[in-house]
């Protein structure tokens, strides 16, 4: 039978008798031979990841995109889900993400997380992180952890704290302590203790004043007490 990505883009090369081993190197060279706008339309749906509406591809694109989308979707580089348009398949964004410099990733995050203004938290914390938008990382994390306690999706939430104190340390180091009991106590929910004790002696080395020594002594003592319960 075959792959039918493999047979499908085989079938599209100029030269069926010069088709590389690796299905990547086909695409690359697929991809290298659209016009720039195009180009850099798939490397935009490839860094969301997800199917996106046209409106936030125009605002990162900086131009009109409904041709290109026309024009991608007929030469099988991208699929429509009503509205909504996605990389075709996940190793098309593969290829068009990965031949992006890190210097391009990051700026093309940034304009991501500018463009989405008013998405979902989660959405716009991940790409202010890739983008290195430290400030914006930290705000949206947390609202993004916020709304996964909301939902007792404490593995989401943990995950989503963690990246926000990656954050606090780049952009403001004073939310890291209060950040860091909060992930102390999804730690125990999840049973990570070794992670736990980590976060406390990390807390323990922030708390410079007498209110926040006070405050981690109550969390600690609590602590020991969960442990033996």
């Amino acid at each position: 039978g075959g792959n039918p990505l493999c047979i499908e883009q085989a079938a599209l090369a100029p030269d069926p008798r010069a088709i590389p081993p690796d299905i990547r190197v086909l695409l690359a060279q697929r991809l290298d031979a659209l016009p720039a706008p195009a180009k850099r339309l798939v490397a935009i749906l490839a860094a969301i990841e997800e199917p996106c509406a046209p409106a936030l591809l125009e605002a990162c694109a900086g131009e009109p995109v409904a041709g290109l989308l026309e024009a991608l979707e007929a030469g099988g580089f991208l699929r429509r889900e009503g509205a909504l348009a996605a990389c075709r398949h996940a190793l098309f964004a593969e290829v068009a993400y990965g031949a992006l410099t890190a210097r391009r990733r990051v700026a093309l995050h940034a304009r991501i997380c500018a463009a989405a203004a008013g998405a979902h938290p989660a959405l716009l914390a991940r790409h202010a992180r890739l983008g290195e938008l430290w400030p914006e990382a930290l705000r949206h994390g947390r609202a993004a952890a916020e709304g996964a306690l909301a939902r007792f999706a404490n593995r989401d939430a943990a995950a989503f704290l963690e990246e926000a104190l990656e954050a606090a340390r780049r952009a403001d180091p004073a939310a890291e302590l209060p950040l860091l009991l909060l992930l102390r106590l999804l730690l125990f929910r999840l049973g990570r203790m070794e992670k736990l004790r980590a976060a406390l002696l990390r807390a323990e080395a922030l708390a410079t004043d007498g209110a926040q020594l006070a405050q981690l002594r109550v969390v600690i003592v609590d602590d020991h007490a969960m442990f033996r319960a």
